[in-house]
């Protein structure tokens, strides 16, 4: 799954004097599968709708299967939280208090959405967005600095937790 935003991608462009395929910017955030591997160690991705990008390697994100009951760390990148977000649950201002926490993976959708818990606060998030807490990665859960969210599931739109079945992504 490519995760860099465009203006990254513009910027790592400029400086290896490539020019990205055609349709880059709109597979961002969606999974692929790997098809090939070529001799300058780009990745080719193919898509379920039979298209094919090349792309290098620092580009990527292995898509991971998650399972209820992960301990998960929540990007920091709000701007990529943000895009990656709609159609995934969207962006909510509730997100800004989550960024960069670890949380408890609560539900997985059929399209690999999350419901992942965060202080007491469910919300849904892009798997993309979520990174698996590797054994002996130190859990911020205990932070005095970071003791009180600000708000409680009850305060966050039903709507929002209550997402129905989605297709794939």
């Amino acid at each position: 799954m490519i995760v860099m935003d465009m203006e990254s991608l513009n910027f790592y462009q400029k400086c290896l004097g490539q020019n990205y395929p055609d349709g880059l910017s709109e597979k961002l955030g969606v999974a692929g599968f790997m098809a090939n591997w070529n001799d300058r160690g780009w990745i080719g991705l193919r898509y379920d709708d039979g298209v094919t990008l090349e792309v290098p390697s620092f580009l990527l994100k292995k898509c991971v299967e998650f399972h209820t009951g992960d301990r998960v760390r929540i990007s920091s990148n709000i701007d990529l939280i943000k895009r990656l977000q709609v159609g995934h649950g969207d962006w909510t201002d509730t997100m800004k208090l989550t960024v960069g926490q670890c949380g408890t993976v609560v539900k997985v959708f059929d399209d690999s959405d999350l419901i992942v818990e965060v202080k007491g606060v469910e919300l849904i998030y892009h798997p993309a967005l979520i990174t698996i807490m590797e054994d002996g990665e130190v859990d911020d859960a205990d932070d005095e600095d970071y003791d009180d969210i600000g708000v409680t599931a009850a305060a966050i739109d039903k709507s929002i937790i209550n997402k129905g079945e989605t297709k794939g992504w």
